[in-house]
């Protein structure tokens, strides 16, 4: 959603993803890069526990300053 883009005006960004089917996380670990909210949903428990050890392990790894 975009509104008008005269200098008085401000310009609206959505920053949230839902995603229905989180199955590996790669949408999650996209919009955490992005500094995006992120809402999933995911009903196969085997599914969720991957995506959520693969999460913890994006967020361990080391990053450039600035990143």
């Amino acid at each position: 959603m975009k509104l008008n883009l005269s200098s008085n005006n401000w310009i609206l960004l959505l920053t949230l993803e839902v995603d229905t089917h989180t199955g590996s996380g790669s949408s999650r670990i996209a919009c955490e890069k992005a500094r995006f909210d992120f809402t999933g949903f995911e009903i196969e428990k085997e599914y969720f526990l991957k995506q959520e050890k693969r999460f913890a392990m994006h967020l361990s790894m080391p990053r450039l300053p600035g990143m």
